[in-house]
């Protein structure tokens, strides 16, 4: 009599992050998709820590199965960070990655511009 072992693979993603250029107050997604057998439990990390997965505004995580987006509504300068998802199940880990770049709102330019004075004439000389 033989027991039949359950069949298990480890999680994989079917594509990688990509890194993503934004301006300020752009909002931003990520979504990844893992498969494995089991189907792998999702996490988030930003710059190596794990993103709140409630309470937290800025950021919010939809995930069904093995899919899952993170969002970040209105991008800031402090989210220029990797931000890796992790695949994990018993039979193993994955991650992916991607770098955001977040490039702030340039400061509006005065439509004057200064007089720049000098301590000496600058009339031109004439010659004798």
């Amino acid at each position: 009599m033989s027991v039949a072992r359950p069949v298990s693979s480890a999680p994989r993603f079917v594509e990688r992050l990509q890194n993503q250029t934004v301006r300020e107050g752009d909002p931003v997604q990520f979504t990844a998709e893992a498969v494995g057998v089991p189907v792998p439990m999702i996490g988030w990390q930003k710059d190596g820590r794990m993103l709140p997965t409630g309470g937290d505004d800025r950021y919010r995580v939809e995930t069904d199965g093995g899919r899952s987006s993170l969002h970040i509504a209105a991008a800031r300068p402090d989210d220029n960070a990797w931000f890796q998802c992790t695949a994990a199940s018993v039979a193993g880990t994955a991650t992916n990655r991607a770098r955001l770049v977040v490039h702030g709102n340039r400061p509006p330019t005065s439509q004057f511009s200064p007089t720049r004075k000098h301590p000496y004439d600058t009339k031109k000389l004439r010659k004798n």
